[in-house]
């Protein structure tokens, strides 16, 4: 789904001033009334509904008398006791003066729970990662047409495991470039040599994307017809190396 340069603007507007109700009116979700006060470790959460969808609810949850945004184990206590409120809901914590945020929702798979990514904001970011995960979450009047509480969980599981794979794949590529600078010569600046380690990386990365797109061929690949371009040029210059 696209949108348009006024409709991010837009978004990006509300989500600054945390206006989260006016946020999900703008992105298709129904009004909701809902209030409920939770206790943890002896101290009282309110829980309130900003917007539903087919059940499926977006509570806040504003920052208790410290005013601050409880820590992640404690969250993890509220998201159970917020379960309880509406079995089905992303859950948003919200510090006093409105400045900070952070999104949390669990997913289901097979019959139990899964923590979802804990994304923080402050509304001096561009807040360009929960705009594309709102992208995700948008209905349009053509979606509302049988659109039953499957259909909604469908979307937001998927933004779960999306949050998942993209958490995944940037430990994979630190861990990459943290191995691959240690062998890094002759750059004494460490500034630098981070940024030709992640220069080389994001190159030969893209070269193996076109590669399994079958765009990179070589001559050794007509027989497997399956393109191993870079891994055949890695094996020749190896042995290059040694003649």
């Amino acid at each position: 789904m696209s949108i348009t340069t006024t409709e991010t603007n837009t978004r990006r507007a509300l989500l600054k001033a945390g206006k989260l109700k006016e946020l999900f009116a703008e992105i298709g979700w129904d009004n909701a009334r809902l209030r409920q006060p939770v206790s943890v470790d002896g101290e009282t959460f309110t829980l309130t509904a900003v917007a539903q969808k087919r059940d499926v609810y977006i509570l806040e949850c504003v920052a208790g008398g410290d005013g601050k945004i409880p820590p992640y184990k404690r969250r993890r206590k509220i998201q159970v006791e917020a379960s309880k409120v509406a079995a089905e809901n992303i859950l948003i914590f919200v510090n006093k003066e409105r400045t900070e945020q952070v999104w949390h929702w669990v997913r289901r798979e097979k019959g139990r729970t899964v923590p979802g990514r804990d994304i923080a904001y402050h509304n001096r970011q561009s807040g360009d990662v929960i705009l594309q995960t709102l992208v995700r979450l948008t209905f349009t009047m053509q979606d509302e047409y049988g659109l039953n509480l499957l259909g909604v969980l469908e979307r937001v599981n998927d933004v779960s495991r999306r949050e998942s794979v993209t958490r995944d794949f940037y430990n994979k590529f630190n861990e990459q470039h943290a191995t691959f600078l240690r062998f890094i010569e002759n750059i004494p600046a460490p500034a630098d040599a981070r940024w030709y380690a992640s220069v080389l990386i994001n190159r030969v990365m893209f070269l193996y994307f076109i590669q399994s797109k079958g765009f990179l061929l070589h001559p050794k690949d007509a027989e497997s017809k399956q393109s191993r371009y870079l891994q055949n040029r890695l094996a020749e210059c190896s042995n290059a190396l040694y003649l």
